[in-house]
């Protein structure tokens, strides 16, 4: 009963929220860890607007009683299913196994601007997607994935045992093909398209993606064409994200913002 309306609670927040659906669970949890029954109160300490807040508790209003300000903590408590304990020995086993992924990899080619990310970096990196976003139910696209971001993020999801739809879009066949090998060898599901950004993206990834994550060149250029290819990919809502990771050189200004 507990796990049924604990991923019914889910599905409802990912139809009306989509991308953010995992924020505003959060924002349920946080009322109720901290057993805050008024919606004022409760955005004092999310951060988030008063209006999202309440559009949480207008989409389950036929779960949670909400009179005016003040919403029921029993009807909410029977919505939240269980928290995970400490990360880190999954944080740990996930950092080893992407630094011997990476290291049989090995390969950069530098007309593309390849810099390879640490296993680390790859391994912060799944680990945010997978506590800001509803990994069972978004669609995230990795837009370029020489760093093998995706492969971190489906392992993660397994090691929590968790389903999830993970997209992979890259020129370099290559990337594709070790993907895809790794992939399969670990028994989680990546779907894999090649494309040259400068041109088009694939058909079936247009405006289906929830969540977009890029790794671009650093150049103004590079910038460009990725910011514009993970736009068209995005579902048409207001919640729909891109991520971006990004740095403006120590001598150069170019690419400030």
């Amino acid at each position: 009963e507990s796990d049924y309306m604990y991923e019914k609670i889910n599905d409802i927040l990912y139809e009306n929220f989509g991308a953010f659906s995992k924020y505003a669970y959060d924002i349920l949890r946080i009322a109720d860890e901290k057993c805050v029954n008024s919606l004022h109160e409760l955005v004092k300490l999310c951060g988030f607007s008063y209006k999202f807040v309440r559009e949480i508790f207008y989409v389950l209003s036929d779960r949670i009683e909400l009179d005016k300000d003040c919403f029921s903590l029993d009807d909410l408590r029977v919505c939240m299913g269980k928290r995970e304990a400490s990360v880190d020995i999954i944080s740990k086993k996930l950092i080893n196994e992407m630094d011997i992924i990476i290291k049989q990899f090995n390969y950069s080619d530098a007309n593309l601007d390849h810099i390879s990310a640490t296993a680390e970096t790859c391994s912060k990196r799944a680990f945010y997607l997978f506590e800001n976003f509803d990994a069972e139910r978004i669609n995230i696209l990795f837009l370029g994935d020489h760093d093998l971001t995706s492969i971190a993020f489906a392992l993660l999801c397994s090691m929590k045992k968790k389903k999830c739809n993970v997209y992979v879009t890259d020129i370099d066949n290559r990337i594709l093909t070790m993907i895809s090998e790794k992939s399969k060898e670990l028994g989680v599901g990546i779907d894999l398209s090649h494309a040259d950004f400068r041109y088009s993206v694939p058909g079936s990834y247009f405006e289906n993606m929830d969540v977009v994550f890029t790794d671009p060149p650093y150049t103004p250029e590079g910038m460009g064409v990725f910011l514009d290819a993970g736009i068209q990919c995005l579902k048409n809502n207001p919640f729909s994200t891109i991520l971006i990771c990004y740095k403006t050189a120590e001598m150069s200004n170019k690419l400030g913002v």
